[in-house]
């Protein structure tokens, strides 16, 4: 009975470490389909919880990715079913295209947000601080300037060169891949 344990548990950890694995993929597939962040992210949200709800309905030999994008493709369904009361609203053959541009380009998203993050480490401390307080503290230039005693317009230059530096090593990381 222990070993029946061990194998459940196991196949439990390994479906938990393919959702991380792809969580970027995922997210890029509903961002892609959905176009809102605040939205999507309610989105994703509802997805990684129907995927670990059927978690026991997960057929080994389909590529993880293939079924969990097929759940996303649901929830993202009922997202506009639910905002079918609005007054735009996508017919289901542009919805169906749109879906098919993300499933497509998800992939190729979660490779760049795995060499973002891989670029935003190799940044310096300070470099890190102007782009945490320009994109997480969502501060304005004339703060930043002043937390790092620069000029505004220094601020601005500096952020500019970083983002060219982060879209450079972004490129040839890509490239390598």
């Amino acid at each position: 009975m222990e070993k029946r344990e061990d194998s459940v548990e196991q196949e439990s950890d390994d479906f938990l470490a393919m959702i991380t694995q792809y969580q970027a993929a995922i997210r890029g597939y509903i961002r892609g389909s959905i176009g809102s962040y605040h939205d999507s992210d309610d989105v994703m949200q509802k997805t990684n919880i129907v995927l670990c709800k059927k978690e026991d309905q997960w057929n080994r030999d389909v590529p993880f990715l293939q079924w969990a994008f097929s759940v996303a493709k649901y929830e993202v369904l009922a997202f506009y079913r639910d905002k079918a009361r609005e007054k735009v609203v996508f017919n289901d053959e542009v919805l169906e295209l749109v879906m098919q541009d993300s499933a497509e380009l998800a992939p190729e998203l979660s490779d760049r947000n795995l060499a973002l993050r891989q670029c935003l480490g190799q940044l310096s401390d300070e470099h890190k601080l102007l782009l945490s307080s320009k994109y997480s503290a969502r501060l304005s230039i004339d703060a930043i300037a002043s937390k790092m005693n620069r000029s505004s317009n220094g601020v601005r230059s500096l952020l500019k060169r970083v983002r060219a530096q982060l879209r450079e090593c972004v490129t040839h990381k890509t490239a390598i891949q």
